[in-house]
């Protein structure tokens, strides 16, 4: 089987893999899939798994604002 090349840090697309969101948030593999998960951010091509990147900016700008509250 081929090896999946991540993009460079800040290459990253509008769709990331699970790795990428983990990088992007800071976050470890449970809790990005959690984040994923609850923020619907999960897109699905085949058996390929990737988050979208904007509803996962989204649900964090709700989060942030619901904190402030």
């Amino acid at each position: 089987m081929n090896k999946r090349v991540e993009p460079a840090a800040g290459a990253e697309g509008r769709y990331l893999s699970i790795g990428a969101v983990q990088r992007y948030t800071g976050l470890g593999r449970s809790m990005a899939a959690r984040l994923g998960r609850e923020s619907g951010a999960i897109r699905k091509y085949g058996r390929r798994v990737v988050y979208d990147r904007v509803v996962i900016d989204e649900y964090m700008a709700t989060l942030s604002d619901t904190e402030q509250e």
